[in-house]
């Protein structure tokens, strides 16, 4: 009985460290991406990064880092010469983070430890419409996901 309850006490210390493993890579993988992601949105011009991004990891599907932005500045009542941009402008900038999140993501995704291979990487970008007037068709969210074995190969959707 003591030898066994001896064995669970030194087996006990190695099991946790294992199942913990993925956890304490991505407690170090998890601000590099983050930060990695915040600095590579700031480079579109004309946005405003309203919530930085976010990094989770989710056991069986990967890594899902999320952010908040707005494509224009919003109107104010208390400045008449401020004009709305136009649609073309705002549709320019939501390609430009388009390109920005497919070049993150062929960049980071195959050097990220803590997924696996079969796992993915996912970012979403979540769209505040500050002129819901002139812009009612804008997409409340842009999603780029990609398999960390297959990163050139990066699928969008919009929601």
């Amino acid at each position: 009985m003591l030898r066994t309850i001896l064995c669970v006490l030194i087996a006990a210390p190695m099991l946790f460290a294992q199942a913990t493993g993925a956890k304490s890579d991505f407690r170090k993988e998890g601000p590099a991406l983050q930060g990695a992601v915040d600095a590579g949105i700031s480079e579109v011009a004309g946005i405003s990064l309203l919530q930085t991004s976010k990094a989770t990891y989710i056991q069986e599907f990967g890594i899902v880092v999320t952010l908040e932005l707005a494509l224009e500045t919003p109107r104010s009542p208390f400045n008449v010469d401020a004009r709305p941009d136009r649609p073309a402008a705002v549709a320019e900038r939501q390609q430009r983070v388009r390109d920005k999140m497919k070049q993150l993501l062929v960049q980071k995704a195959p050097g990220l430890r803590t997924a696996g291979d079969d796992q993915f990487v996912v970012i979403v970008v979540h769209i505040f419409n500050t002129n819901p007037v002139d812009r009612p068709n804008l997409p409340q969210q842009i999603i780029a996901m990609v398999k960390k074995s297959e990163p050139a190969n990066v699928t969008f959707r919009e929601l």
